[in-house]
């Protein structure tokens, strides 16, 4: 799922300031340039044609080497593109030229999180509120630090100050959402999640998250239905696979917590707790042989995993 970026930026400053010095009130022939290769390159931006972005502003920087702008949103073009090294080359400039820049540290702080530095992503939240206290989008996004992060509380207070500021981010209810779900409040999680879908019935981490809380509160068949919605939105993600095989599991349909599992397999063959789903069902089957074999399998790969060591002690297995 593509995140969605604020950092888009038109150069306004700088031609303030010449026309407050005398330049009839025009651009230069240079200026002019820049700017438009800059709405180009934001236009392409918008319609997910991010290399022709960065050949953009690739021009615009012959033109204009010290454009913090260009920098910005060439940037995020290259974060798109997940080339988050050459991002944060180009945020860093663009700071470098232009410290009271807040979108810069916004987007900077998203690639942070996206390569797991969180610490420092939050850091760069926190700048980029201090520079603009009105950017939903930061709130939301230093949210989601402290929620990954394990700080809930405060997670949620940025959440609730982002909604305040933008009450239709489907995003931030999703991320208020799994907050409230840590601290276990399955019910006011829902809401967000439902509220989340109600804004952009699009938005697959809505339906998966809130197949968790039904699955939570003890709502299989509704779990069952989110989890494959989540999946018809994004047939790749391999954990709605898994949580849809554990609801079923729950409802006593062994035969479909199969299936589930073995497309988990087929997606991502190193989650551990997968086998041990597959082989409880195996077991619940009687099919002993392959419930044992996959035991042994997620021992195989986490050999400290306490539930398959259990299971194949009770089936008599030696060694265990």
């Amino acid at each position: 799922m593509k995140k969605i970026s604020i950092l888009l930026t038109v150069v306004v400053t700088s031609v303030l300031i010449m026309a407050f010095l005398g330049c009839g009130g025009g651009k230069s022939n240079d200026m002019e340039a820049v700017d438009n290769l800059l709405r180009e390159a934001e236009d392409l931006i918008q319609s997910g044609e991010s290399e022709e972005a960065i050949e953009k502003c690739d021009l615009a920087l012959e033109i204009d080497p010290e454009n913090a702008d260009v920098y910005c949103d060439r940037g995020y073009a290259y974060h798109d593109l997940g080339q988050c090294e050459k991002a944060m080359d180009d945020f860093n400039k663009a700071i470098e030229l232009d410290p009271e820049l807040a979108t810069v540290y916004y987007n900077r702080g998203q690639t942070l999180i996206d390569t797991d530095d969180y610490e420092a992503a939050l850091g760069d939240c926190t700048k980029a509120i201090e520079l603009d206290p009105y950017l939903s989008v930061a709130y939301n996004n230093r949210g989601l630090c402290y929620l990954l992060l394990g700080q809930y509380d405060e997670s949620i207070a940025d959440s609730d100050k982002a909604l305040e500021l933008d009450p239709l981010a489907a995003v931030t209810h999703v991320n208020r959402g799994r907050a409230y779900g840590k601290l276990q409040e399955w019910e006011r999680a829902l809401e967000d999640y439902n509220q989340a879908i109600d804004i952009d019935p699009s938005r697959q981490d809505g339906y998966f998250y809130r197949g968790n809380a039904y699955f939570h509160l003890g709502v299989l068949d509704k779990a069952v239905e989110d989890f494959s919605k989540a999946i018809e939105l994004y047939p790749e993600d391999s954990s709605a696979y898994h949580n849809s095989a554990a609801a079923y599991g729950e409802m006593g349909e062994l035969e479909k917590c199969l299936e589930d599992c073995t497309k988990t397999i087929e997606l991502d063959p190193e989650d551990t707790l997968v086998y041990y789903t597959r082989g409880i069902a195996y077991k619940g089957l009687g099919r002993e042989e392959e419930a044992i074999a996959d035991f042994q399998k997620a021992l195989e790969i986490d050999p400290m995993l306490e539930g398959p060591k259990q299971n194949l002690r009770e089936m008599g297995v030696p060694g265990y």
